[in-house]
């Protein structure tokens, strides 16, 4: 897939209004007089920022109210968002290609994925699976099939592992340092390979500390590589029954089964990942039998806390390997970089005006479709489009969970990203405040949330992407 990334000067001496597919948007941009109303989901205010909340309209109805602009120069206020008449998703943030400021385009920064590994290596581990092997032969087989497979390359992994009932089994610090550092692939695999045949299971499972540690790694390893997406991949057999003292230098908790303390502050620490700057999420794979509802119903709360949704199915009843190769896939597949895209400086000193951006995708056929933007990821519509990864100081555009997939799927797609300038000196004030939501459908900021990935535990099919969710709980046909 390729990509560009042009910038577009737009005079600031004018009220635009923008036609998509999805809606019109009014925007006053300086001068006094009238702007024009608006049709779509969302409004936006002048150019130093976001000032409108997204509608939640889906219906069409007549035009809002016009937007009244601010007086021109540094500092004036900005032009009230028209009021929301009725409408639909939001709609796209058109900037007109033919008037790019400095006529120059450039690819985008195409960020890279990378994962910590956070593999549990408690006594249960020596556990058997259906088919004679014990979890840790069976999975740790499986983490070395995918670090060395071909298309894993590219990508950064490293591992940490986590068991123990006392001392630095339960210090944050511990797990801030992973045994192997995140690194490219397939180069470090045999770095995570000597890792894994260097490690027996034993212990119990302290699960807090671990991932608290993993988290503050990743944030970090994030910051410092602001142009990667980072995530933590939590794989555990068991509950969190083992968490640190109030000392912080060794561990309480209950002997077996779960901790309800050492489950409150896992699922603290997962919620601290998604919150934090910069975010990070933690998927979950949970490697039991399926028929154990209550420990799978503690796991999807970690993934839930984690922002992606509910744990992983690894059946030890069934498939053990094949089901935990196609769980490392998948969050493989769903975190592939090219819908990801760096948000580079402008040119000249200007200041890009974030609620005049165009993101088209064209298909291998050459159809140019453009993209409708969404105010976060959980807003995504099932049709796709894109969103910022801080609406109030955007860094970077990812395309919605759809799109990514229908580009990642088309090698010869390409996606164009077009921002629109402000001139130097020209705030434009403070966004004006919302425009009005429309009444009637779905849309807006209430979009639904992104869907399930096959292997991830649901309640119906509706909660996948596959609109499969199988007899034994999770999405996609059964892994036998």
């Amino acid at each position: 897939m390729k990509s560009s990334t042009a910038y577009v000067l737009l005079p600031w001496a004018l009220a635009l209004g923008f036609t998509s597919t999805s809606g019109l948007f009014g925007v006053g941009c300086g001068s006094s007089g009238s702007g024009d109303s608006t049709t779509g989901g969302s409004g936006f205010g002048a150019a130093s920022g976001f000032g409108a909340s997204a509608g939640a309209g889906a219906s069409a109805g007549a035009a809002g109210a016009a937007a009244s602009a601010g007086a021109a120069g540094a500092g004036a206020s900005g032009g009230a968002a028209g009021a929301g008449a009725n409408g639909g998703a939001a709609g796209v943030i058109g900037v007109d290609a033919g008037n790019a400021c400095t006529n120059e385009s450039s690819s985008a920064t195409v960020g890279s994925l990378d994962m910590l590994i956070v593999q549990d290596k408690t006594g249960s581990m020596n556990d058997a699976t259906a088919g004679g092997s014990s979890k840790w032969n069976v999975i740790t087989d499986a983490l070395t099939t995918f670090v060395r497979d071909p298309q894993s390359a590219g990508i950064g992994a490293g591992i940490e592992f986590f068991s123990g009932d006392s001392g630095d089994a339960c210090n944050v610090s511990t797990y801030a340092n992973p045994q192997v550092p995140i690194a490219v692939l397939n180069g470090n695999a045999a770095a995570i390979v000597g890792a894994i045949q260097g490690t027996s299971p034993g212990g119990y499972t302290p699960t807090p500390a671990a991932l608290q540690g993993a988290l503050q790694y990743a944030r970090q390893w994030a910051t410092d590589h602001p142009t990667h997406k980072v995530i933590v991949v939590l794989a555990t057999d068991g509950l969190p029954n083992r968490y640190p003292d109030a000392a912080g230098t060794d561990c309480s908790g209950s002997g077996s089964g779960v901790d309800p303390t050492a489950l409150a502050l896992t699922l603290t620490a997962a919620q601290g990942g998604v919150s934090g700057a910069p975010s990070i999420v933690t998927y979950v794979i949970g490697v039991m039998a399926s028929s154990d509802t209550a420990s799978f119903a503690n796991l999807n709360q970690m993934a839930q806390s984690g922002g992606t949704g509910s744990a992983f199915v690894v059946d030890t009843s069934g498939n053990t390997v094949a089901a935990f190769t196609a769980a490392m896939n998948a969050i493989r597949q769903a975190n592939q970089v090219p819908c990801r895209f760096s948000i580079p400086a402008p040119p000249g000193g200007q200041r890009i005006d974030f609620s005049k951006v165009t993101v088209v995708y064209t298909t291998s056929g050459g159809t140019a479709v453009p993209l409708s933007w969404a105010a976060s990821a959980a807003d995504c519509p099932a049709s796709g489009g894109f969103y910022y990864d801080n609406n109030a100081a955007p860094t970077a555009i990812t395309l919605c969970p759809t799109t990514c997939s229908t580009v990642q799927a088309d090698p010869t797609a390409t996606v164009q990203i077009l921002f629109g300038c402000l001139t130097p000196g020209d705030d434009g004030g403070p966004g004006g405040s919302g425009g009005g939501g429309g009444s009637g459908g779905a849309g807006g900021s209430g979009g639904s949330p992104p869907c399930l990935l096959n292997g991830q535990s649901c309640t119906s099919a509706a909660d996948c992407c596959s609109g499969i969710c199988n007899a034994a709980g999770y999405c996609g046909p059964v892994i036998n």
